[in-house]
């Protein structure tokens, strides 16, 4: 930068910074501006600053949808108290679109503050919109979240766009305490802080989004001003901590951006800090690490609040020092209570097209499994040259029974290939080894023949043995796997026989394809397209994941998405079900099941788990649930709010025998660079893990579809569930522009399979009447495209096995029909 550009920007914050200060706290205050209901603007409060709290308060904007609710339940834990004991808290800021009420009583019941954000987040530049997206929202609030409409009083305008001067005076005659939508920017360390303050003469500071309120006179409401942070780098103001032009590259940075910003306010003038946001900022891992720091260090400081804005105003009407404040009656821990666990009611829709402008309630039909609960069991098999001996435990009778039977064991390869390894591994033993060779064949029902040879070499009792292993494989064209056998459970004993080849194999943790992970048995974690054909030979497939109860809108919606379209093979199109079995209606259910849906698990409840035990629970819950309607596995496995638990969550998955899970969250890989395929745990994952907590140890078998995000409408932030993007397509074209930007991304790299993730509240709320309508163009689209498959995750992972190229996908047994 020029030293005359230099020159211009010092010469700009000074002229702003005398301003600020002659509008601000040298504007003289009227002797009749009296508390509660008249405040004046100013920069500096009359409070001794050792005896002033420091409030620092949370407005978080947009939807509460499961992925934002995982992150405020992380940062928002009963354990980060504020001083007087009570629970830290924050204020949500909700618009309609594509919310969930449930989540929204839960933290509202968790003592937090529910504020409006309009309905149809929209510009507010007129007095007719403010008026109708202020009044309906809040009815929204108080009919679907049931909370109380006294309790709902403060506003925040979409793109901080105000209307002007009916702002302040349509929101008070509504019932609104205050409005947190003007912003104020701050250029620099050490700038202006103004305090909240009533507008009796209007904004006294300069207009950074037009319209200000300039011209009214109104007292008894409050003005929040949105004091903008200085960004990482201290070179320019961000009203929203996730909208700095110099973001954080890292932790550290992140954790100063926060830290600095809060110490400026902290050390000088003790005016609330206000942290705006939105909660995809937290999509960044390292961001939100930072702000548990930064909640932590606040902790340690005993005159600090981590507040609502609700709060901020209550002292601000009734400002006590820091001693009385524990006395203060909106900040005890009266409204802090445990959070319900029932559904909010919603009304389902007869038809899509059929939409009012605002939903109404609707009384929920509760359809609970019964309490039968099946018991694990234990299974033990060996294999001998010819049977298999199967010895089956259960603990509900003590019953033992043995059955002897031809093994099946079923690979899959394009081409006959052979391939042998020779290992020499040095091991110590205590005791004289046999010099007897073992040799051990499995044979398949079809010509698959896999024989291992060990050949220990004796020593003494405290020496070191040596073995040779060999490894001899033939795999013909014609073994082929079936869609609906699971490879856990059909290739135990090859895998019995392999796995400890590859575990003694000498080979570093690191995964090498065709060396120390051998295809249809172990995939590794990478962009690598399987049975190494080329991007144009394989097939792209597509796969749309719903997840939630099934209800008679799910059904309706599914029958109306998939039905009447085919793939190229001219087999219907299907999709997956995470199913809940709370408030899953059965006969839709088996209906979806008996048209092709494939019917995978996700947990009795909407809430993530934290520990193994309840996990266990709901899992065998939902087992025994589906058993009794004749859906049998193999099955896989969702977990909500897409939160896995660390190696307990699946290593209860490989105990369960479930075929693959599909909750890990990854980074998004930018633009046209390869996407990451299904993998499997034979080796500890190594890769991104953008909701905590992923796998650290083995699981050898258990494949993982990554749940890879999409990029939002504006092709700003990312988002896991297409109902739960930052920015969403508010048309059908644009849902189908929205959809094909990101489908390219794969359909022009490597041919991953590209997927789709929905909720329950996309087939049942009216909000997303234009987004069904434009996915539903979207597969019209696909479908006039020959090498492209909508197609089930387990479909998906039978193609894996068995790697087909397009020329010949028209024999390919698993997809057909």
């Amino acid at each position: 930068m020029s030293s005359a550009s230099w020159r211009f920007k010092i010469c700009v914050l000074f002229v702003v910074s005398v301003l600020n200060r002659v509008w601000g706290d040298s504007r003289q205050c009227a002797p009749d501006c009296k508390l509660p209901e008249c405040s004046c603007a100013r920069n500096e409060f009359p409070m001794e600053k050792n005896e002033m709290p420091q409030f620092v308060y949370f407005g978080f904007d947009d939807a509460v949808n499961t992925v934002m609710a995982g992150f405020y339940r992380r940062l928002f834990t009963d354990d980060r108290k504020n001083p007087n004991g009570c629970p830290i808290q924050g204020t949500l800021y909700v618009s309609h679109q594509y919310t969930d009420y449930s989540l929204v009583q839960e933290f509202y019941k968790r003592g937090m503050e529910i504020g409006v954000h309009s309905v149809t987040h929209s510009m507010i530049d007129t007095e007719e919109t403010l008026r109708t997206e202020a009044r309906e929202q809040k009815n929204n609030l108080v009919q679907l979240a049931k909370i109380p409409p006294e309790h709902i009083v403060g506003w925040r305008s979409p793109f901080l766009k105000t209307a002007g001067d009916a702002q302040p005076r349509v929101l008070k005659e509504l019932g609104y305490q205050y409005d947190v939508s003007l912003t104020y920017p701050r250029y620099s360390f050490g700038s202006p802080k103004p305090f909240p303050f009533t507008l009796r003469g209007g904004w006294p500071y300069q207009c950074s989004v037009q319209p200000c309120p300039t011209g009214v006179t109104l007292e008894g409401f409050f003005e929040i001003p949105v004091n903008s942070l200085v960004d990482a780098q201290g070179a320019y103001p961000c009203v929203f901590v996730d909208g700095c032009y110099n973001r954080p590259r890292n932790e550290e940075e992140a954790y100063q951006l926060l830290l600095k910003n809060f110490n400026d306010y902290y050390t000088s003038s003790r005016t609330p800090f206000g942290l705006h946001m939105h909660a995809a900022w937290f999509y960044t891992d390292y961001n939100i690490k930072a702000m548990e720091r930064f909640l932590d260090y606040l902790n340690t400081l005993k005159d600090v609040y981590v507040v609502s804005a609700k709060q901020v105003i209550a002292w601000m009407k009734n400002p006590v020092p820091l001693t009385d404040l524990i006395k203060h009656p909106e900040f005890s821990c009266n409204g802090h209570v445990v959070p319900s666990q029932s559904p909010i009611d919603t009304k389902p829709q007869d038809e899509i097209g059929q939409i009012p402008r605002f939903i109404q309630p609707r009384p929920v039909i509760l359809r609970r499994p019964s309490t039968t609960t099946l018991t694990p069991t234990t299974t033990t098999t060996t294999a001998t040259s010819s049977t298999a001996t199967t010895t089956t435990t259960t603990t509900q009778k003590p019953t033992t029974t043995t059955t002897t039977q031809k093994p099946t064991t079923t690979m899959t390869t394009q081409e006959p290939t052979t391939k042998s390894t020779t290992t020499v591994i040095p091991s110590t033993t205590t005791t004289t080894t046999s010099t007897t060779p073992i040799t051990t064949t499995v044979t398949t029902t079809e010509p698959v023949s896999t024989t291992v040879t060990t050949t220990p070499i004796s020593t003494t009792a405290t020496t070191t043995t040596t073995t040779i292993i060999t490894t001899t494989t033939s795999l013909p064209t014609s073994t082929r796997i079936s869609p609906t056998t699971s490879l856990r459970t059909t290739t135990t004993l090859a895998q019995d026989i392999i796995q400890p080849i590859i575990n003694a194999s000498g080979f570093s943790a690191k995964c090498i394809p065709g060396v120390n992970c051998l295809a249809p048995l172990c995939f590794c974690n990478g962009a690598g397209i399987p049975g190494k054909t080329s991007a144009g030979e394989t097939p792209q497939m597509v796969y749309i994941t719903i997840d939630g109860s099934i209800t008679p809108s799910v059904f309706r919606r599914y029958h109306q998405l998939f039905s009447n379209k085919s793939n190229p093979n001219n087999c219907p199109t299907e999709g997956t079900l995470f199913v809940s079995s709370h408030d899953s209606y059965t006969y839709f259910l088996k209906k979806l099941h008996e048209m092709g849906a494939e019917i995978a698990l996700r947990g009795v409840n909407d809430l993530h788990y934290t520990n193994s035990e309840k996990m266990e629970m709901e899992l065998l819950e939902e087992l025994n649930f589906l058993k009794r309607l004749g859906i049998n596995g193999p099955f896989g496995f969702r977990a909500p709010e897409i939160k896995p638990m660390g190696d307990d969550h699946f290593s209860l998955l490989s105990k369960y025998e479930i075929q693959y899970d599909a909750t890990i969250s990854i980074q998004r890989p930018i633009g046209s660079k390869p996407k990451v395929w299904p993998f499997t745990l034979d080796f500890p994952y190594t890769g991104s893990c953008a909701i905590d907590d992923c796998p650290k140890k083995r699981h050898p078998g258990l494949f993982v579809l990554p749940n890879t995000p999409l990029l939002d409408y504006q092709n700003r932030y990312d988002c896991s569930y297409i109902d739960g993007c930052m920015f969403n397509p508010t048309t059908a074209n644009e849902t189908v522009d929205f959809l094909w930007n990101n489908f390219k991304q794969y359909y022009e790299s490597n041919r991953a399979p590209f997927g789709i993730s929905l909720r329950q509240v996309w087939f049942e709320h009216p909000a997303y009447i234009h987004n069904l309508q434009g996915l539903n163009l979207f597969l019209l689209k696909l479908a006039q495209l020959p090498d492209v498959y909508v197609t089930s995750i387990s479909k998906i992972l039978a193609w894996m096995k068995e790697p087909t190229r397009l020329d010949n996908i028209q024999q390919f047994k698993p997809w057909s029909c």
